[in-house]
């Protein structure tokens, strides 16, 4: 749901401070410092000088690192501004490429956010707050945004801004809500000046109840662009890093049309209840973008005490989209016990997850897994966990090296729940060593699983087991795992087409018994090779016409025996047979 978009000015360095109010109808400029030169001693001056102007335009506010800025209680009220920090004194032109952030505190305001924008009126305001390091603000009782806080019809642009150490019950380092649904308030989390200079924006060690990082309220959006915004390290009871709620929305990696070096995601956040990384409920929504670049976006080394390490979805219409996503090292348990469920992901009460990593307008690395759900852990569904209606869809994406304490390594499903696999690579489960079975379909889940490769896992259990009126179904999949079951099932349904084992199953169906001749599994490539049964093995019964690299299925070779079909079996489908090239006919 975006607003209307927010208006630009032109960055002061260009131009000087003083010489701006000239190319700005109805607006103001100001200066605050400790220099003769100044307008304003106060940040709060500047901002009331600039509200009892008013007008359609966006009033100028410099900042100088010549005076300190203490327990502030910033309000800025139904006014549009630009505020930007990093001046080295009024009468100076900002060098962005040394600028140092300027610090404003809240410690000693009473408990109260260091900044607060609100707006009443009907009239959309634009809000930029730019090169500024705003800290240790907020802790009383009731909070709404310990460092930031944004109410009504309001667009703030933060731009390489550092929000941390902020406290508060609801969105510890910034908290936003709009006014109803044609009234909503936006915040989009960017870059400093372009040049060298630039800095991203950072959300970093905040606490709250929820939403240690950000909590996105009702009509609200938050918008984090590519490389340019980090939620780092922060804490709460539910949802370490951010919380998306009703009528609310969170877009991640959104491009912006800059080039930027590599930056950190959603990290390190943990959660003493559910939700380490990222929460979504009350029909909330998230999404993830590819972005410009190749590599994706990661969400890593979260924690949650109980679910979902990761990502954590629950309620009906709750929903989270994932394009080139990399769910790693996530954990759903703690230091001190043996719960939670959902290492990397987890979906509940009618909350769904769709991670993608082969759609065709991906643009992936051929070296490189697109979408990846790995090495997560938790007491059981290591990667991902359903639970009670929620749904997970999975396409493209590599599930390696996830563990779980004594229940599913890579998939636990329960109670109603489904999860759907489709050209997926489960390998590496348990790297610590045996545990329990790598897929759990129990009471009633449901699993479909087609062009799954499942194979060099550790368990001292079943590959996969279904129990408890559950049921469970792969087509053109391969299992192998020789000394390990395959299938535990009981009083449950389970349905196999073109299925490649290295034992019979307990089930009628089209079950073929061989070795899958890997390109090289020991170095975790598990494509196949010309020889393999696995090629050119089945009909077209598939629903994805592409493998897990993004290739077409179906690719046919005359060497091969395709008595059964063009289509090869499990997450690859052979693209060119290596034959060609021993025989010589390669082009000179």
């Amino acid at each position: 749901m975006p607003w209307p978009a927010q208006s630009t000015l032109p960055h002061a360095g260009a131009v000087g401070i003083l010489s701006l109010a000239a190319g700005l109808a109805q607006a103001g400029t100001f200066s605050v410092g400790a220099d003769g030169t100044c307008t304003h001693a106060t940040i709060q001056g500047a901002i009331n000088a600039a509200a009892a102007i008013g007008g359609a335009g966006i009033h100028f506010i410099a900042v100088a690192n010549n005076a300190t800025y203490t327990n502030q209680a910033l309000v800025v009220d139904a006014v549009s501004l630009h505020l930007e920090g990093g001046f080295s004194n009024c009468h100076a032109t900002p060098v962005f490429e040394t600028s140092t952030p300027t610090a404003i505190r809240g410690a000693g305001n009473g408990g109260l956010p260091v900044l607060s924008l609100r707006n009443l009126g009907m009239d959309r305001i634009s809000v930029t707050v730019e090169n500024f390091d705003i800290g240790f603000g907020g802790g009383s009782e009731n909070t709404y945004g310990g460092g930031i806080r944004i109410s009504g019809p309001v667009t703030l642009a933060l731009k390489g801004t550092r929000v941390h150490d902020n406290q508060a019950n609801f969105g510890g380092g910034i908290y936003i809500e709009g006014r109803d649904a044609t009234h909503g308030a936006e915040v989009t989390l960017a870059q400093s000046h372009a040049g060298p200079g630039q800095r991203p924006s950072l959300l970093e060690r905040n606490r709250a109840r929820a939403g240690g990082g950000i909590f996105v309220g009702p009509h609200a959006q938050a918008v984090f662009f590519e490389n340019a915004a980090s939620v780092l390290d922060n804490e709460a009871i539910s949802a370490g890093g951010v919380s998306v709620g009703a009528n609310a929305t969170a877009l991640f990696n959104v491009p912006s049309g800059i080039a930027l070096p590599p930056a950190l995601g959603l990290q390190g956040n943990r959660a003493t209840g559910n939700g380490g990384g990222l929460v979504v409920d009350a029909g909330g929504y998230a999404s993830v973008d590819q972005g410009q670049s190749s590599t994706g976006y990661v969400i890593r080394d979260n924690q949650a005490a109980i679910d979902g390490g990761g990502i954590y979805v629950v309620g009906e219409n709750s929903n989270v989209i994932l394009y080139a996503a990399h769910i790693e090292n996530n954990r759903a348990d703690s230091d001190t016990n043996n719960d939670g469920c959902g290492g990397g992901l987890y979906a509940k009460n009618g909350g769904r997850i769709n991670l993608s990593g082969n759609e065709s307008f991906l643009n992936c690395p051929d070296d490189a897994p697109c979408a990846s759900l790995s090495l997560n852990r938790a007491a059981t569904g290591g990667g991902a966990c359903v639970r009670e209606g929620g749904a997970i869809i999975a396409t493209g994406t590599h599930m390696r090296g996830n563990s779980a304490a004594s229940g599913a390594a890579a998939i636990s499903i329960h109670s109603g729940s489904r999860i759907d696999l489709d050209s997926v690579l489960v390998s590496a489960s348990n790297p610590a060593g045996p545990a329990g079975p790598i897929l759990s379909i129990l009471d009633g889940g449901r699993l479909t699983g087609l062009g799954i490769t499942l194979a060099d896992n550790l368990t001292n259990a079943a590959l996969v087991e279904v129990q408890n009126g559950s049921i469970a179904s792969f087509i053109y999949s391969i299992l192998h795992q020789p000394g390990s079951t395959a299938l535990n099932i009981s009083s449950s349904n389970f349905g196999v087409a073109c299925v490649l084992s290295h034992e019979a199953w307990p089930v009628i169906g089209d079950i073929r018994i061989g070795d899958p001749m890997f390109a090289n599994p020991g170095a975790g490539d598990y494509r196949l090779t010309i020889d393999s049964p696995a090629v050119d093995a089945c009909t077209d019964i598939v629903e994805n016409e592409r493998d897990l690299d993004s290739r077409t299925r179906g690719i046919g070779f005359a060497s091969a025996p395709n008595t059964h079909g063009p289509y090869d079996l499990g997450a690859f489908e052979l693209q060119v047979a290596p034959e060609i090239f021993v025989h010589g006919f390669e082009s000179e």
